[in-house]
């Protein structure tokens, strides 16, 4: 994939989160376990190999095991028959310059 030179777009080692989160859902709260990052890439790319990144991931999760690369690490995943499947817009605005941020996100998630 493509990099752009600014300073966001190189690997980030795991890290661990040791507080729970909470949050609200539907006016119920919640605990959260400690999260913690196993894999983190992110690099500026164009279009056409973000796409090519979604196709060979897919045939990665169709065939149960998934192959995760950055320059500093790298980590193999077995994905289950079933899992959750999330899909996920968001648009985040800030207050003092009004400027608006997208995410599009996909997420697949399972318990052991």
């Amino acid at each position: 994939m493509g990099s752009d030179s600014g300073g966001n777009d190189a690997p980030f080692p795991a890290q661990e989160t040791n507080r729970p989160h909470l949050f609200r859902a539907g006016g119920r709260s919640s605990i959260r376990l400690p999260e913690e990052q196993l894999f983190k890439r992110e690099e500026r790319s164009t279009r056409t190999e973000i796409a090519g990144a979604l196709r060979d991931a897919a045939d990665q999760v169709e065939s149960g095991s998934v192959h995760l690369e950055s320059e500093t690490a790298s980590r193999d995943v077995d994905i289950p028959e079933a899992p959750r499947f999330e899909v996920e817009l968001e648009r985040l605005t800030d207050s003092e310059t009004g400027e608006q941020r997208y995410e599009l996100e996909y997420e697949i998630r399972w318990t052991r």
